[in-house]
Formats: C-alpha cells, sequence, structure tokens
C-alpha cells in the first residue's frame, strides 16, 4: 500500500489503524521510490501487534508493449543501507526537478498552477503525477484524475515529463544489497496481450534476478492468478501479492482487496531470511 510520503492519502500510521480494523494479519509500505514513511508505518504496526514489512516500489525501464509499465517491490529491506539510501535521495533530487517541470510546461499551456500550491498538495512526500492531477482536479480544470492523465499528463501530453528509472538488474541489485526481497509488482500491467506472453516475459526476467511476481491482486482474474502461481512454481519462485490501497487516489481499490492467501507468507520469509544473510 501507499502513504501520504507518495501518491496515497492516508498517512503511515492511519494506514496501520485501517489495517488492524480490517483484522489483516500481514502490511507492507511500498511508497514509489522512497522509504520516509516506512519508520513510522513499522512503529505502528509493532504498537499494534500486526506483522509489517519495510518496503519500497521502484520505477524500472523497461522495453514493454504500448502502456505497459514495470514496477520492482523491494519486501523487507534495511532501510539503514546506505546505496538504497543514497539511490532514493538522487531519485528524491530529480523528482523535485520534475515536479518543476511539470508545472512550467502546464504554464506553458495556459494551466495556471504554481509550485508553492503543489508542495502544498503534497505535504510530507514528493511531488508526483498523482498529486498534479489532485491539484488541476482541485481548480477545476479537470473533473478527474483519470481525465487529468488523459489530457495533461500521460506521456506525449502537454504537462508530461520523463522520470528516472533504475534497469530492472539494477533494481534487482539494489533490493538485495538491502536485504530485501525483489518482486515485480502487478505483472499484468506490463503491457503484454495476453497470460501466455507475460508469463514468457517473467521467465526472462528473472535473468535479472527478481525473485517472484505478486499473483494476488486487485480484481485479478483466476486465470491470471492462476497461470501466475505455476509459473512461479515451474520457475522456483515465490508469489506475493496486494491491494495497491491508494486511500481516495483510486476509489474502486479497498484495503485488503487482491484475496492474498496467509500461505504467501512463509515463502517470503524464509526467502527474506536468506537474502538478509546474502545481502
Amino acid at each position: 500500500m501507499h502513504s501520504t510520503f507518495s501518491d496515497g492519502t492516508d498517512r503511515p500510521e492511519q494506514l496501520v489503524d485501517r489495517a488492524r480494523g480490517l483484522g489483516l494479519s500481514a502490511i507492507a509500505l511500498t511508497d514509489h521510490d522512497t522509504v520516509e514513511g516506512v519508520p513510522a508505518f513499522l512503529d505502528a504496526a509493532q504498537k499494534a501487534q500486526i506483522k509489517a514489512f519495510a518496503g519500497v516500489e521502484i520505477s524500472v525501464d523497461a522495453d514493454l508493449p504500448a502502456g505497459g509499465h514495470l514496477h520492482l517491490l523491494g519486501l523487507g529491506i534495511d532501510l539503514q543501507n546506505s546505496i538504497l539510501q543514497k539511490t532514493l535521495q538522487r531519485f528524491a533530487s530529480v523528482r523535485e526537478t520534475r515536479s518543476e517541470a511539470m508545472v512550467s510546461r502546464l504554464n506553458l499551456h495556459g494551466i495556471e498552477i504554481g509550485l508553492d500550491e503543489l508542495r502544498r498538495e503534497v505535504g510530507e512526500g514528493v511531488a508526483g503525477r498523482p498529486h498534479v492531477a489532485r491539484l488541476l482536479v482541485k481548480k477545476g480544470v479537470v473533473g478527474s484524475i483519470q481525465e487529468a492523465f488523459e489530457q495533461y499528463l500521460s506521456k506525449g501530453k502537454p504537462g508530461y515529463v520523463e522520470k528516472i528509472r533504475l534497469g530492472l538488474k539494477e533494481a534487482t541489485d539494489l533490493v538485495h544489497m538491502a536485504g530485501g526481497v525483489a518482486v515485480i509488482a502487478h505483472p499484468q500491467f506490463l503491457g503484454f496481450p495476453d497470460l501466455k506472453e507475460c508469463r514468457r516475459y517473467l521467465g526472462e526476467a528473472i535473468a535479472a534476478g527478481v525473485d517472484g511476481w505478486e499473483a494476488h491482486y486487485t480484481g485479478l482474474t483466476p486465470e491470471w492468478t492462476e497461470g501466475l502461481v505455476e509459473e512461479a512454481r515451474l520457475c522456483g519462485k515465490i508469489v506475493t501479492g496486494g491491494s495497491d490501497y491508494h486511500g481516495s487516489l483510486i476509489k474502486d481499490i479497498a484495503m485488503g482487496d487482491g484475496q492474498v492467501p496467509d500461505a504467501v507468507l512463509g515463502p517470503l520469509e524464509q526467502l527474506l531470511t536468506i537474502n538478509k544473510k546474502n545481502g
């Protein structure tokens, strides 16, 4: 799930409160390219006696079909790892420059938004496209987050600015150096036309060192879940899952969606033990 430190609308402590109210047994905070909210998240989870994982969702540069995107989850990472910290600090610096460029481009197209407004919208995190989209909705430029992306913030649109991305092997190595487990997030969004092509790509991604992929996810069909689980079994990899909860930013995803079975925890924790020894 995501917090106010990236593109979620709940603070880390609020995420834990919601999870406790829902009776969830394990949770992970995987904000985009930042771990700033994780310490508060872990502290609140410890007090609430909920199993929690330190996480991050890393943007990856990949040659995928039109519209596809690759994100890598680092689960159980060591927040004090110096290489991880330096890399994420570089991301934050670039994201600040990117947000300034987005505002400038929108201004050139007659949309009056300012950096101060955007920073107030962001709060304690680092600005990204969802924050710009929320601001466009608040100012009445568009009627919805989706419309903001479609008209102004998607690739090729007036306000789009490319973001920094790591290669898949580079991102996987980073997660492993921090003692974490490297998992491809929501494989159905890689852009492949069918499950067969997606499975073929995942087989190739193993060469980059990934430990597994999400097979349980909000709205994922049984066919995809079964296929992703089977591919992991054949390749000797693990599967994980999650709701990808963003709070009110994405209204049709509720915390706890995804029907993630408790059975994924054992293999994940076993692999974390191994990776921490080798990290």
